[in-house]
């Protein structure tokens, strides 16, 4: 029970925090959950600041990552081999958390708070970035894709900014729990204002651009658990349905979903549904070069184009270990390993220079990036979420393409097979979204600009924020001056000090 009580405040941290995520409607909780645990890692030792970031970590991708369960059940039938993996992720994403912990303890060892707000931004990079393991989830700022005018300034500096931004508001709280004076408080409530009005201020500024009309499409049906056999005929009657009224209505192009095409080397690639001259679209399937497979978005104005995805999903697209460890035979992994292109590439479409992003991109600010720097219009993601239908995990990806819009200031287009289904334009508003899991056509106008706004500095905000963990380790590794001398001085004091030996009384 001690042990429970002296955890509290990362036990609320957890809970808060996960109360704001998606598909909550709370998302404003996150400019407060992190409060309770900051403020108690002030009074950590640097060896109890990790325990507490591991403990934090633990418990909070262990709930993050809870949609692997349910997909690994589903696939496999074992409960045991579904738990294992959330597991063993929470394990080991947890050593970023401790991580922080130890900055988080020196930054407030240092007496220089206002610095773990990048810290925290700078340990999302890190896991965002690492390779072979990248994975962009459970970011701070996530809950906040629903209120986008708090969240422009990721245009400046990626959706890492807003979480530094989220972490610093927290940081004030923390140190209002401690019991700091206000007028230390106060120029830092001053800088998180500023930012706010500078989002809302962007907010507030009309994109420009020419209006253009498009098709989203969503077949509603579960690729992901349907039979193979079966899946064909469902696919053509589903999007022909789909296709047919841009026959009726021209559009600038229909966008549908990633997973429609099996792997071919074959252009035009055999499609399960009708391709019809002078009705632009853009898909995603597989296609087969040499020895090589890659997950690829095919376009198609009369000609085709293709562009491959770089982001490969770990264990689904490709398996780490697959010679070495003989239990992942268990888990039914596909037999071979997808490729990873080289570059991102964009394709011209019906007059649209287009950015698209396959599925797991959407996670990943590197690739709508990349899109920017190739002079696309605007962004399409291509998913298949099916596997994860009933978790949270369509939510947070539904989120992400919202962050893609903001950062890049380009209208965003996601097609789902059974959803999320949206549009968003250039400030992060979603204009039209399909009800989850069914059968939808979704018209709608967009503001498609000349080409990408500039934004020269913000590639190279998270590497500051990186190096802002540097500073930190500096700060943890070497003891503050401060502390040094009052330690210097007590030891002299107490070597100095005589026992006040006093006579007896006659």
């Amino acid at each position: 029970m001690a042990r429970i009580v002296k955890a509290w405040p990362v036990l609320a941290s957890v809970a808060l925090l996960l109360a704001g995520f998606p598909p909550s409607p709370l998302g404003l909780l996150a400019l407060v959950a992190f409060a309770p645990w900051f403020a108690n890692l002030a009074k950590c030792t640097p060896k109890e600041s990790v325990k507490s970031g591991y403990l934090f970590g633990f418990l909070y991708m262990g709930a993050q990552m809870a949609w692997l369960q349910t997909l690994i059940y589903r696939w496999t039938g074992n409960l045991f081999l579904s738990i294992f993996p959330v597991v063993l992720a929470a394990l080991v994403a947890a050593w970023y958390f401790a991580f922080a912990g130890w900055l988080i303890n020196a930054c407030w060892r240092w007496k220089q708070p206002w610095i773990i707000a990048l810290v925290w931004a700078g340990i999302e990079v890190i896991r965002s970035y690492f390779p072979v393991v990248a994975f962009p989830w459970g970011l701070a700022a996530t809950p906040l894709y629903a209120h986008p005018y708090l969240i422009q300034s990721a245009f400046y500096g990626t959706i890492y900014f807003v979480s530094a931004w989220v972490a610093f508001i927290n940081v004030i709280f923390a140190m209002f729990l401690s019991g700091e004076q206000h007028q230390k408080l106060r120029p830092l409530a001053a800088i998180a204002i500023v930012i706010g009005l500078a989002s809302a201020l962007r907010y507030q500024d009309k994109p420009t651009g020419e209006q253009k009309e498009f098709l989203i499409g969503q077949p509603g049906v579960d690729m992901a658990f349907t039979p193979l056999e079966e899946q064909p005929a469902l696919i053509q009657r589903k999007v022909d349905s789909i296709l047919a009224r841009s026959i009726l209505k021209p559009v600038t192009f229909t966008l549908l979903p990633e997973g429609l095409v099996p792997a071919s080397d074959q252009i035009p690639p055999p499609t399960p549904f009708t391709v019809v001259t002078g009705m632009p679209m853009l898909f995603g399937g597989q296609r087969v070069e040499g020895e090589s497979t890659f997950q690829t978005a095919y376009g198609y104005d009369g000609q085709w184009k293709t562009a491959d995805k770089r982001r490969l999903v770990i264990f689904g697209e490709f398996v780490p270990g697959r010679s070495w460890l003989p239990f992942l035979k268990s888990f039914h992994l596909a037999a071979s390993d997808l490729s990873a292109a080289k570059t991102t590439s964009a394709i011209d479409l019906n007059g649209v220079r287009v950015g698209p992003m396959l599925c797991f991109e959407g996670l990943f600010h590197q690739i709508s990036e990349a899109q920017v720097a190739n002079g696309a219009q605007m962004l399409a993601i291509m998913s298949l979420d099916d596997w994860y239908m009933g978790t949270e995990a369509p939510s947070q990806l539904k989120s992400a393409a919202v962050f893609r819009a903001v950062e890049t200031g380009l209208p965003t287009l996601r097609a789902g097979s059974l959803g999320y289904s949206l549009a968003a334009d250039q400030r992060g508003n979603i204009v039209a979204e399909a009800p989850l899991g069914q059968t939808a056509e979704l018209p709608v106008k967009m503001t498609v600009p000349s080409g990408p706004e500039p934004a020269k500095a913000r590639p190279f905000v998270p590497w500051a924020l990186v190096g802002s963990c540097l500073v930190a380790v500096f700060f943890g590794v070497k003891k503050p001056s401060c502390l040094s001398d009052k330690s210097d001085a007590s030891v002299k004091t107490e070597k100095k000090a005589k026992p006040n030996k006093q006579k007896p009384k006659k």
